[in-house]
């Protein structure tokens, strides 16, 4: 219930990643070349 109304009106995000980014939920994510590591969950925005 708090998470609801913290973000109010869900329609104001684009889609998912915005969302997850304004909540601190973003993935962990490392790679290079053809090798792809997804860790914890990080509060840092996504680009």
């Amino acid at each position: 219930m708090i998470l609801l109304t913290e973000i109010g009106d869900i329609r104001r995000f684009k889609g998912l990643d915005e969302l997850c980014s304004y909540c601190g939920i973003v993935p962990n994510c490392h790679s290079s070349g053809e090798t792809e590591h997804t860790g914890n969950l990080t509060k840092e925005e996504m680009p």
